[in-house]
């Protein structure tokens, strides 16, 4: 599996897709966008772009922890709350970059594939 590849794959499991562009100068650009079917020109605009793989699996990373975290924690404050008389609670888990399973914070590697915590961003929810 190429780079590329795997790049595609990550991002279609959080549910967005990107598009790349060699121009040849160098730099790869690749394209983000919300919908499937888009090429790097379009039809639509995308929602950012990043020259080179670096800064795109930096954003890719971020965008789906984000939208993991934002489910994750919406889901389980919800059900929290109604257990505890409307009470928020605190989230601490962690989601895994390489399977992108979310387990829990004290765990010292993802049981789904092994990687270190190190290895995992820790994605932890304030008290509100």
């Amino acid at each position: 599996m190429t780079k590329r590849t795997e790049l595609q794959e990550y991002c279609k499991v959080g549910g967005f897709y990107v598009a790349t562009y060699s121009p040849g100068d160098g730099i790869t650009r690749y394209r983000f966008f919300s919908a499937p079917g888009n090429g790097y020109f379009g039809p639509s605009e995308g929602d950012w772009t990043a020259l080179g793989l670096k800064e795109a699996w930096a954003y890719a990373t971020g965008r789906r922890q984000g939208l993991n975290q934002q489910t994750r924690k919406c889901d389980l404050i919800g059900a929290e709350s109604n257990r505890n008389g409307g009470k928020d609670m605190t989230v601490k888990e962690r989601q895994c970059w390489r399977c992108g399973m979310v387990y829990g914070f004290d765990e010292p590697e993802c049981p789904s594939c092994g990687a270190d915590q190190n290895e995992s961003d820790a994605l932890e929810s304030p008290d509100r």
